[in-house]
């Protein structure tokens, strides 16, 4: 009381006194804003609530998010097959050594140690790859196949090694040849197997009746003359199929000899 009669009255209790915040160091680099101290001196509850919620908004437009670049991680990718590396001993003592990449090989091995190269088919992979009749298995992926090898000291141990080998290079089909022909394989009298390739008929050769076939006789000029093909041979396979009696599709002769004209049907004329 200041004797004037006017009387000072104290702020009501659901009044709250609230300060002005400290001003930023950078004023512009944060721009929240600020009352004055004329502005803010006694504010209620539900006004302070509202001022309090304008200042947390103005400080959540300030943050900038910080987006860190995650690394792209790329798959691995799978390791290429090494191709399979086998080594021949050729007739004439040389070492030859041949890579394969996919299968099948495309030849048979006579049941000796080591395993030598009874025929190759025609168009096939060894075929392309250079690989000829007689030569000897002497390696494989630097494995000795030729006996010398405890673990790889017999037929059967060796054939099953290749195949395991051979059955893990990925299967790729080979390109059928442009013409139409097919290849008969012939066991000589003296044990050698050889694989002649028919592109055109008449055939020009005569079969006893025995099983396997055996030639009686060559026509003269003819195509399996002009093959090298000779008597008292006897027939084997055409193509992969057995003709010998194995396979129990061809058992018989009649089943032989239906098969051969149904392959040489196939040919064209000459």
């Amino acid at each position: 009381n200041d004797g004037d009669g006017a009387v000072e009255r104290e702020p009501p209790s659901s009044a709250i006194v609230v300060r002005p915040p400290a001003a930023p160091q950078d004023a512009a680099a944060v721009p929240i804003p600020v009352a004055s101290e004329q502005e803010v001196t006694k504010l209620t509850a539900p006004e302070v609530d509202q001022y309090v919620t304008k200042l947390a908004a103005a400080a959540d437009e300030d943050i900038v998010p910080i987006q860190a670049e995650v690394p792209r991680v790329e798959e691995p990718k799978a390791p290429e097959k090494a191709p399979l590396a086998m080594t021949f001993e050729t007739p004439d003592g040389a070492t030859v050594t041949k890579h394969f990449v996919a299968r099948p090989l495309g030849m048979d091995f006579y049941a000796t140690l080591p395993l030598s190269v009874r025929a190759v088919a025609p168009g096939g992979r060894s075929h392309t790859l250079g690989i000829e009749e007689k030569w000897k298995l002497v390696k494989l992926d630097g494995k000795c196949m030729d006996g010398t090898d405890d673990a790889l000291g017999s037929v059967d141990a060796v054939q099953q090694y290749v195949t395991k080998l051979a059955g893990a290079l990925p299967e790729e089909k080979v390109p059928a040849l442009e013409t139409p022909s097919f290849a008969m394989t012939f066991e000589t009298p003296d044990g050698q197997m050889v694989t002649k390739l028919v592109t055109s008929r008449p055939l020009g050769v005569d079969f006893f009746q025995t099983m396997p076939l055996q030639v009686r006789g060559v026509h003269a000029g003819g195509r399996s003359d002009a093959l090298g093909i000779k008597a008292k041979w006897k027939l084997i396979k055409i193509d992969d199929k057995f003709m010998d009696g194995r396979d129990d599709t061809f058992k018989s002769v009649e089943a032989v000899q239906q098969y051969v004209v149904q392959s040489c049907s196939k040919l064209p004329s000459v």
